[in-house]
């Protein structure tokens, strides 16, 4: 794998509200022009602590749960 790029980017989430996440993207050798792409919150954050649920939960019940404030 080679780094291509990264930044930072701001997701609307329908249930957790507005986040903003570092991402990095790869590019993956000898696979034709595939990629991935990686996002992360900083630990301890506001955005941490919103994405964190979405990674234990059931998708039907996070997009149907309130949205944080923000």
């Amino acid at each position: 794998m080679r780094s291509r790029t990264n930044g930072r980017e701001h997701f609307a989430h329908p249930a957790m509200g507005t986040m903003t996440l570092s991402h990095e993207a790869h590019e993956v050798a000898r696979t034709d022009g595939h990629g991935l792409v990686v996002y992360q919150a900083e630990p301890g954050s506001p955005d941490h602590e919103a994405m964190v649920p979405l990674g234990h939960a059931d998708p039907a019940a996070v997009t149907a749960g309130s949205p944080r404030p923000g």
